[in-house]
């Protein structure tokens, strides 16, 4: 599989609608997510890893793990082959 091209310029902590409020009174939120560096990182997310960015992308309720990744992989700009 070829490289996803994805470039990060800009990191952004991923917000659900209920740690919003407490981000903006603690300036830094800490996450223990994996940049998505690459198709093969995208693929290789576990279910509570692709959750998190599922909500965070706002892309809404994906019961699939599969799907929550392929969809990641949209929202960045990467095709993701499971």
């Amino acid at each position: 599989m070829a490289p996803c091209p994805i470039r990060p310029v800009l990191v952004l902590p991923l917000l659900s609608r209920k740690s919003l409020y407490v981000a903006c009174m603690m300036p830094i939120q800490i996450h223990h997510l994996p940049p998505l560096t690459t198709a093969a990182v995208i693929s290789g997310l576990n279910p509570a890893q692709a959750t998190s960015y599922a909500q965070g992308y706002g892309l809404g309720h994906i019961a699939s793990v599969d799907e929550r990744r392929r969809a990641i992989g949209r929202a960045v700009g990467c095709s993701v082959n499971i």
